[in-house]
């Protein structure tokens, strides 16, 4: 858990998950036990740089408990690898 610069407190929440880089967002699918759930999209996510580090972060979810459409969550974004095959993956 950890505390964001305005006070609010963050849960650990998701899983590794592979995530596209796209200029200055990223995007990818929430994963559940080492799976992709594609119905989960995320995207817009900023905040970060394109390389190895964490970083406060802010994304937008569909969401699929309520079904109102999307929200937007912040949280850390552990970059700890760049596929250097394809280097807008992590």
């Amino acid at each position: 858990m950890y505390t964001d610069s305005q006070g609010m407190k963050h849960g650990i929440c998701g899983d590794d998950a592979t995530i596209s880089f796209n200029g200055t967002t990223a995007s990818g699918y929430e994963f559940v036990n080492g799976k992709a759930v594609t119905g989960r999209p995320i995207s817009r996510i900023t905040g970060y740089k394109e390389a190895v580090g964490t970083y406060d972060v802010t994304w937008t979810s569909v969401d699929n408990v309520n079904h109102i459409g999307t929200y937007q969550h912040k949280g850390h974004l552990i970059v700890s690898s760049i596929d250097t095959n394809r280097p807008n993956h992590s």
